[in-house]
């Protein structure tokens, strides 16, 4: 006759009390596999005594996941959706474990490539901080082995400029990329395009100093942008050097134009202030105002006590008063034509002509109502 132990073994092993389940697990961990629900501590009893029993329970526990896989890394591979610490815990183990990942998290994709840099090869999808580490640990090789969308390489250029020569063909994103985090991202780019070239003087000034044969415009943007850029230009003019004095008043007085006003500066200087384009209101701030620079003025648009933009174009002049107009009506600000030019006067002179149409007859509506 059978003994008791056989004739309870296998699905007959659910119809025991916790206890005999228990007993039961103890004699035999394989038992497991057979229960159904079984409670954390049944489980833990049973992967003590045999890791490898974790794959037969259905929904094992985490902390039966945790103990299978410290005690037998390569249990992952069977194991359906593990978590990220289960993966984190047997990739430490056992690095090589990533290969038979369908889809690893970052942490586990991180300690793989930490021990073992080669394996971000065997990595679907690997994320930004598994990559810095491969980049980090010198072997850009494989970097460049991997087939990385623009997104990542903008990654990775942000965290190291070396990495734009390892690209072959740097797309325009790319070099993009590179111009928003590195001030030298000229000194690396071969035969640089005229956007970028731009790009970088109006970024960084002083990047001039990479540009071979410059324009003189692009000089003149590089001592506007920067006073200090003056000295990576060779054989500078007088010109260039005058604006670089007046770049130099703007760099110590850029937070208090009010300092302007104790100034005597001539009418280039004037002028080459107005022509930064970066200080709309600082006309109103010219101790003298050279009379050659008054007569160029167009009109003002006040919008404030405290707030007055002067514009010497024709065109903007227009465009603002009329975005004001639309956006505030005339109530929200004030604004005065200097310009004889007529058609100027004309296109202004009707917005104010309107404002006052509207206002007559909004009291016109007003004082009928009260009738």
């Amino acid at each position: 006759m059978a003994s008791l132990f056989q004739r309870i073994t296998g699905f007959g092993v659910n119809m025991l009390p916790e206890k005999g389940k228990n007993f039961m697990v103890s004699k035999n961990a394989d038992l497991i596999a057979h229960i159904k629900n079984p409670s954390e501590a049944l489980q833990m009893m049973a992967i003590n005594q045999k890791p490898s029993v974790i794959n037969g329970i259905k929904n094992p526990c985490l902390n039966a996941r945790w103990t299978a896989v410290s005690s037998e890394p390569t249990l992952i591979i069977h194991m359906k959706n593990p978590d990220e610490r289960t993966q984190h815990v047997a990739i430490k183990r056992n690095p090589e474990l990533i290969k038979n990942l369908k889809s690893p998290c970052p942490n586990a994709q991180k300690q793989a490539v930490a021990q073992k840099p080669q394996l971000i090869t065997s990595i679907k999808e690997p994320c930004d901080d598994a990559l810095k580490i491969v980049f980090d640990s010198g072997r850009v090789d494989l970097i460049k082995g991997l087939h990385l969308d623009e997104k990542q390489r903008g990654m990775l250029i942000g965290h190291s400029l070396e990495f734009l020569p390892l690209i072959k063909n740097p797309s325009k994103g790319d070099l993009f990329t590179s111009i928003q985090h590195h001030e030298n991202t000229l000194h690396y780019v071969t035969n640089p395009p005229e956007w970028l070239v731009e790009m970088s003087v109006d970024y960084y000034p002083q990047s001039i100093k990479w540009v071979q044969n410059p324009t003189y415009d692009l000089q003149k943007k590089a001592v506007m942008g920067m006073s200090v850029a003056i000295r990576e230009i060779a054989n500078p003019t007088d010109e260039l050097r005058g604006i670089s004095s007046i770049t130099k008043l703007c760099e110590v007085y850029r937070d208090n134009l009010e300092e302007f006003e104790q100034l005597d500066l001539s009418a280039s200087e004037q002028q080459a202030l107005l022509d930064r384009g970066r200080y709309q209101d600082i006309y109103g701030h010219f101790k003298n105002p050279a009379p050659e620079i008054a007569q160029k003025l167009v009109g003002l648009v006040k919008y404030s006590e405290v707030e007055t933009e002067y514009f010497f174009d024709k065109e903007q002049y227009v465009r603002v008063v009329k975005e004001q107009d639309h956006y505030k009506g005339f109530n929200g600000f004030s604004f005065e034509t200097f310009t004889d030019d007529q058609s100027v006067k004309q296109q202004t002179d009707a917005l104010y002509d309107d404002a006052l149409y509207e206002i007559e007859q909004k009291c016109t509506n007003d004082y009928e109502m009260e009738m």
